[in-house]
């Protein structure tokens, strides 16, 4: 439909997502922070027999800023509901992660936000099926990924076979991160935390640098 209009919603959600430092016997991954905004689109066209009341699509968009040496990236991932084929599209692109930001939870973190959306649709909305590629399926280590992830979720795929069986959105599942110690946090209470932290830090500065003018005319007195 080329004559839609698209209207984003007032009610955005917006967290500050941490991930954990992380200490090997050959490295060290430092603690990193993500701002992660999840918002909501609708698509409305011309009302017709097939559009009753011009509700053409409706979008789930969750957009990942990571932040990098010099600038910041991006990493979008959409949910479409289409409305008159009572149809959900979960991921419209292959959903995988950098691979930096693999094995921390997030994924698992990221799925479930896009279930619990899921849930606000009708019950008998058909799920369409996850398509993977093939080296996901030839690849030990990314079938165990899938097994994991996929699985959880309720997805189940035929053996040898690289699309998932259909279901129902009432099927979906919550995946539950492994002992995961991913920090999510409002962007509001977030932001105002670090601003504690901040100003907490610069007293402490003020407060040694006394110490230290304190220290130096003892010594030279």
């Amino acid at each position: 439909m080329t004559d839609c209009v698209t209207r984003t919603g007032d009610d955005k959600t917006m967290w500050l997502v941490t991930l954990p430092e992380i200490i090997t016997n050959n490295s060290t991954r430092q603690e990193e922070n993500l701002v992660v905004i999840l918002s909501r689109e609708e698509s409305w066209g011309p009302t017709s027999d097939h559009f009753p009341d011009g509700l053409y699509r409706v979008s789930c968009i969750m957009t990942l800023y990571l932040a990098d040496t010099e600038l910041t990236k991006t990493q979008t991932f959409t949910a479409i509901y289409w409305p008159q084929q009572k149809a959900l599209h979960l991921f419209t692109d292959e959903f995988r992660l950098e691979r930096r930001l693999q094995g921390l939870g997030l994924g698992s973190w990221i799925t479930q936000q896009f279930v619990l959306w899921a849930r606000g649709l009708p019950p008998a909305t058909l799920v369409l099926p996850i398509e993977i590629s093939r080296v996901d399926e030839e690849n030990e280590e990314n079938k165990i990924r899938r097994d994991r992830l996929w699985h959880a979720m309720g997805f189940r795929f035929p053996a040898g076979e690289t699309s998932s069986m259909p279901l129902r959105a009432d099927e979906l599942q919550l995946p539950r991160g492994r002992c995961s110690t991913l920090r999510v946090e409002p962007l509001v209470s977030a932001v105002r935390r670090l601003e504690d932290c901040y100003r907490g830090l610069q007293e402490k500065i003020v407060q040694l640098e006394g110490k230290k003018r304190s220290q130096k005319q003892l010594i030279t007195s």
